[in-house]
């Protein structure tokens, strides 16, 4: 899982890409911001985020401002076993 993208619309890293997330179509992404606030959430996650807030959660603009947030990722395999990855992310425009 990537450490950081740069969602600026030079159609390079654009977009927050999870090699492998296609494996494990039962999957959810919630990603939050440093205060704890949900600003986005797929499920599943198909690696098109680019930065922009869709919670009800907004700071004025779509995108979220550069800095570092945190994901939880969980994931489900095709015996049904779940599993739950956790980090962060550094969004860099």
């Amino acid at each position: 899982i990537p450490e950081a993208f740069s969602p600026n619309g030079d159609n390079i890293n654009d977009f927050f890409e999870i090699r492998g997330i296609e494996i494990y179509p039962t999957n959810t992404l919630k990603i939050f911001n440093r205060w704890g606030n949900k600003v986005y959430e797929a499920s599943p996650y198909n690696n098109d985020w680019d930065g922009r807030n869709k919670s009800s959660f907004s700071t004025g603009d779509d995108r979220v401002p550069d800095g570092t947030y945190f994901y939880i990722l969980e994931l489900e395999d095709s015996k049904n076993e779940k599993s739950s990855l956790n980090g962060y992310i550094y969004i860099k425009k």
